[in-house]
């Protein structure tokens, strides 16, 4: 539909049956359930869109389409499923073809890149830079900002006044020692020359739209800055292991991006020392940028503005 390798990949790929284990749905017509699988697609929601779309591939299975407004349910959730499989496959690192940037540009044209977050279209803000306890002081003077990036530096009470600013409906990016502030357990790259270096998105973090279009991320050379060693809630979205030469086992993973709640906010560590010239490094950190500019309470009334 929306180009010749469209149609060449649905061929290739092929849809294949559906799984027993799908979630049914039914019984609701085809026509119900493309507008819900619509609905979640636009909100980006790519996985509960794909069983919709599932659903009407399922229902047409056991009766040919009659009219062309069922041949083009199909089409389209035909689309949908395919890209959403590809997708799935290029976060393992497998490309059809070999083509990388091929596969990437058709997904994208299907399945959004960086899906709008709910109720976060109009909730956008700025975003301030906190290096020290002054900083913080400022900002909570100001109104508008949805977000942060905190360096180390701040006094218990600063960090104090900062955690509830991010919990009232706020984000913050920490890339150092500052990530103690809110439960890491953080440490500075050490990779000895010669270790084999493995970066992955975690598997629980497929849908999370800070990694939209992430598919393959390095360390710049040599490997510097931060990695994330624990935390008691917060989600890894990409790990690094290590394996040392003449060694099997590799070390324990680290994080070099993870996410945790905080109450109706989020924190996120993120390296800040990937490579942006080769892979999708400088991916991530655009998203970043778009990532911190909006409110995570925007579809519970969290705005920035004062009361």
């Amino acid at each position: 539909m929306r180009s010749l390798f469209a149609c060449f990949l649905v061929c290739a790929l092929a849809v294949p049956a559906l799984s027993q284990d799908d979630e049914e749905y039914g019984p609701k017509p085809p026509d119900e359930e493309f507008k819900l699988a619509m609905v979640l697609t636009d909100q980006g929601k790519y996985e509960d869109a794909v069983k919709h779309f599932k659903s009407i591939l399922k229902h047409f299975e056991k009766e040919d389409p009659e009219t062309q407004e069922e041949r083009d349910f199909v089409t389209v959730a035909q689309l949908h499923v395919t890209a959403y499989q590809l997708r799935a496959q290029m976060q393992e690192g497998r490309f059809p073809g070999g083509r990388r940037d091929l596969c990437k540009d058709w997904v994208e044209g299907i399945l959004p890149a960086i899906p709008r977050a709910v109720g976060e279209e109009q909730a956008s803000g700025k975003v301030a830079q906190v290096r020290k306890s002054g900083d913080v002081r400022k900002l909570l003077k100001e109104e508008g900002y949805a977000g942060v990036v905190v360096s180390a530096g701040l006094t218990d009470v600063a960090a104090q006044q900062l955690s509830k600013w991010i919990q009232e409906g706020h984000r913050a990016l920490v890339q150092d020692a500052a990530a103690s502030l809110f439960g890491f357990s953080v440490a500075p790259l050490d990779i000895a020359p010669g270790a084999r270096v493995t970066i992955k998105r975690d598997p629980k973090a497929r849908d999370v739209w800070l990694l939209a279009d992430v598919v393959d991320v390095s360390l710049s050379s040599p490997a510097t800055g931060w990695c994330v060693t624990g935390h008691p809630t917060a989600k890894p979205l990409l790990t690094l292991s290590v394996t040392l030469a003449g060694q099997l086992a590799p070390l324990p993973d680290a994080a070099l991006c993870a996410i945790v709640k905080l109450g109706k906010g989020e924190v996120i560590f993120c390296n800040g020392q990937l490579n942006t010239d080769d892979g999708d490094g400088a991916v991530l950190y655009r998203n970043l940028e778009k990532y911190l500019s909006t409110f995570p309470g925007a579809e519970e009334g969290v705005t920035g503005k004062k009361k």
